[in-house]
């Protein structure tokens, strides 16, 4: 049995015998749960330990069951607190090699399947299982000590047993096998969770297949140790090497303040940032984490203090970006965004994440905010002019928290579940998805659309409005104006009156149709809001309409209300 450290060399701990026998090594350190390796015999291997790996058919006579892994600290060596409860998750799906070739994983052939048995809990792994919840492994005892063992089955396709001459046995095929696992302790209400770390099964091939298997899935999840300004790319300032490629994790926990220069483009997967305020300018950074090896969503997570990405962000055309920013925390995006068609970047967390810098989002893109405080910045599209269309892919989409905008947005839709979700603070949306309009106009008349700045202007509302962009599109234009400005000109007029006229006395109406208290009917009240803002225009000091003015809408509202009499 043998392990791969995290510069992805594996290391030969043993040739397959119970002897060599490696156990993840579970390590409580300044607030971090780490793997290391640990013999039966005592024989350590400090963390980080990113790859195990294991052979079925050390007993001829049962040769596709194996005792592990083993999950085993000793006593006062791991800083594990007595009491607490170690669990593991599975994060992926089975994924398999048969051994030709460069190494190429793909899912399991047929329906071959794999089985981890922790106590009473079983879960079943497949190619297309994905991440499943675990079960407790085992509470630290009150030595601090813990040792417990898996017991995993691998199964040829569709078998009932992998014993051999038994009923139903299926022989599984030759190959490496593999899956990620996450431990996670809890303690006194605190948990703590490792990074994924990968376990690798060989079924009949020869020790040197089994470590170009391991080196394959091998990522490196390293810590800034660095000087308070340098560079990315030197490996002497990171814990475990320079954190590249897909899957890879950076953490930037110092409690010292950072510069981080990237000095060349980067691709990883986690970054993790606290402990100071950081800075991370340079190069971009692209966010990856969603191959076969490392099926995970992409992350940042911010755990404390103001924190500064001036680097773009890209996201992987695969992959998915999850950003946490805790309570307290900032985080700004101050480096724009690279956002791949298709791909969601949601906002967590009940601090402050701010995108600033130029923004790119390819068609069906979604920020999606949960938690916190999201501040758009800039915009996520380009507003159209004569001789350009827009470009308007990004939806946006708060089902908790609020979304606060600092600058004119052009966005395929805009939604909010929850009350004040959306802020437009003083700016103007144009969303190109023309059926959004009902659902807009009622997102406003719930109060989940908001303006903060509306009680510094005189007769203000949030108007919704369908009409041309500057190209000639149709678009619904979203923005503080008068009361009475139908058509979000900023200016109440004649073309405003003229809209309400056409619909009054009706019923299931927009602000666009007349209806600006948002009650779905245009009448009087609609009327009276119009005249008391008639021939006014927005963000103007108020002033008193000339009495010809105030005569026209009283005689208008009369042939309005003689007009319908008459049908």
């Amino acid at each position: 049995m043998r392990l791969s450290l995290a510069c992805a060399a594996s290391v030969a701990l043993g040739a397959g015998t119970a002897g060599a026998h490696y156990d993840i090594s579970p390590h409580l350190i300044g607030g971090q749960l780490l793997t290391g390796g640990l013999t039966h015999s005592g024989q350590v291997t400090p963390p980080p330990i990113w790859v195990y790996g294991y052979d079925l058919g050390v007993d001829p006579l049962d040769p596709y069951n194996s005792a592990d892994p083993g999950v085993n600290q000793l006593p006062g060596v791991g800083g594990l607190p007595p009491g607490a409860a170690l669990y593991y998750d599975i994060r992926n799906s089975l994924i398999f090699w048969d051994g030709t070739g460069g190494v190429a994983w793909t899912a399991p052939p047929g329906d071959c399947y794999l089985q981890l048995t922790v106590g009473a809990a079983t879960r079943t792994l497949t190619g297309t299982s994905g991440p499943q919840a675990g079960s407790l492994i085992q509470s630290v005892l009150s030595d601090g000590s813990l040792h417990r063992h898996f017991l995993t089955s691998l199964y040829g396709a569709a078998g009932s047993s992998n014993v051999p001459g038994y009923p139903g046995y299926v022989q599984p095929p030759a190959g490496c096998y593999s899956f990620s696992l996450t431990l996670e302790l809890v303690h006194g209400g605190v948990h703590y969770v490792s990074d994924p770390f990968r376990v690798v099964f060989n079924n009949g091939l020869d020790e040197a297949a089994h470590d170009a298997a391991m080196q394959s899935v091998a990522v490196v999840h390293s810590t800034w140790q660095g000087a308070a300004a340098a560079n990315w790319s030197d490996a002497g300032n990171w814990s475990a090497g320079v954190p590249q490629g897909k899957g890879a994790t950076a953490r930037l926990m110092s409690g010292a303040a950072t510069v981080v220069t990237v000095d060349g483009p980067c691709t990883i997967g986690r970054l993790f940032l606290g402990g100071a305020s950081h800075s991370v300018q340079g190069a971009s950074i692209t966010l990856d984490n969603t191959d076969v090896i490392t099926p995970f969503g992409a992350a940042i997570a911010v755990s404390s203090h103001g924190q500064t990405l001036g680097a773009k962000v890209i996201t992987a055309a695969a992959s998915d970006l999850a950003i946490d920013v805790a309570g307290g925390a900032g985080l700004l995006l101050g480096g724009g965004i690279d956002n791949s068609a298709g791909k969601t970047i949601s906002k967590s967390g009940q601090g402050t994440l701010s995108i600033a810098g130029v923004q790119a989002h390819g068609a069906g893109a979604i920020l999606l905010v949960t938690s916190g405080t999201m501040n758009l910045d800039t915009d996520a599209g380009m507003p159209a002019v004569a001789a350009t269309a827009a470009v308007a892919n990004l939806g946006v989409s708060v089902t908790g928290g609020q979304l606060r905008l600092g600058a004119n947005q052009t966005l395929a839709s805009m939604a909010s579940q929850v009350s004040g979700g959306i802020d437009l603070a003083g700016r103007q949306v144009m969303v190109y998805v023309a059926g959004d309009e009902a659902a807009l106009n009622a997102a406003v008349a719930d109060g989940r659309m908001i303006d903060s700045t509306a009680g510094s202007h005189a007769s203000a509302s949030i108007g919704v409005a369908s009409r041309p962009d500057a190209h000639g599109e149709q678009m619904v234009l979203i923005r503080l104006t008068r009361l009475g400005d139908a058509n979000c000109d900023g200016t109440v007029n004649f073309g405003d009156l003229l809209r309400l006229s056409q619909n009054y006395n009706t019923s299931g109406r927009t602000w666009d149709q007349g209806d600006f208290n948002y009650d779905t009917q245009v009448n009087f009240a609609d009327l009276l809001r119009l005249s008391q803002n008639y021939n006014q225009s927005f963000a103007t000091a108020a002033a008193v309409p000339e009495p010809s003015s105030l005569g026209l809408l009283v005689a208008g509202g009369g042939l309005l209300v003689r007009r319908r009499q008459r049908r």
